[in-house]
């Protein structure tokens, strides 16, 4: 019966012969498996680090096409946001310069009134909270929160007026709403705005020269020219 060991005896000067045996599986796994073993992991990792560089490669390859890409992207939005100020802008001088026949709407008396123009503070997308004013040196502040309430709209976008009479004298926010030559207010003359939440608000008016109670109109057009919103505070004013 053939044995499954092979047997070694191994001699040393001076010292008894030492006999040894071992598996022929064990033999063999070292005499082939082992360097098969390392062939293998060897080809495996050159394998792989050609891959690796391959990959690299083509991405170096394509990492200047895609910045390209994105550079057009970016350079077709860019143009598309100019046009469409350009569009915004001429819109707002076409309706501002374009002659209405009617009486427009009543609330509006102090202002030209523009093509199609609508009321639309009866269904209100924003508010004004925190309304206060303050004196300061021989200008009175004005300060109030425009809050967006409807939370489905996109930002809000639009213009700004405060209306303060005060006895026979009124005065507007800003200051240079109404045009020298003219009687008349154009909805876009008032202070820009857009806002995603809130906005605060300072308007500032001349002080009265005594103590008095002032009456302040706010309204707020869209940039098309209706009116998002209007409401009336009054303040007592203690001049120092």
């Amino acid at each position: 019966m053939a044995s499954n060991k092979l047997s070694f005896i191994l001699y040393e000067d001076k010292t008894a012969p030492k006999y040894f045996e071992i598996s022929k599986g064990i033999f063999r796994f070292f005499l082939l498996g082992l360097p098969t073993i390392t062939l293998i992991s060897l080809t495996i990792v050159g394998l792989g680090t050609l891959y690796f560089k391959h990959i690299k490669t083509l991405t170096e390859r394509k990492e200047p096409q895609i910045i390209s890409e994105l550079r057009q992207r970016e350079a077709v939005l860019v143009r598309q946001h100019q046009e469409l100020s350009r569009l915004n802008n001429s819109l707002e001088n076409k309706l501002t310069h374009t002659e209405v026949k009617g009486e427009g709407l009543p609330i509006l008396s102090l202002f030209k009134a523009t093509p199609g123009q609508k009321d639309l503070s009866q269904t209100p997308v924003l508010s004004i909270e925190e309304f206060n004013t303050l004196v300061e040196g021989k200008k009175l502040t004005l300060r109030f929160n425009i809050i967006k309430i409807a939370n489905q709209l996109p930002k809000l976008t639009g213009y700004i007026f405060v209306v303060m009479k005060n006895g026979n004298t009124i005065q507007f926010y800003p200051s240079n709403a109404m045009a020298k030559d003219e009687m008349i207010l154009n909805f876009n003359n008032g202070e820009s705005f857009g806002i995603k939440r809130g906005r605060d608000v300072e308007a500032k008016f001349n002080l009265p020269l005594t103590n008095s109670e002032a009456l302040f109109k706010v309204l707020i057009f869209s940039r098309t020219g209706d009116l998002m919103h209007k409401q009336i505070f009054s303040k007592n004013i203690v001049v120092k």
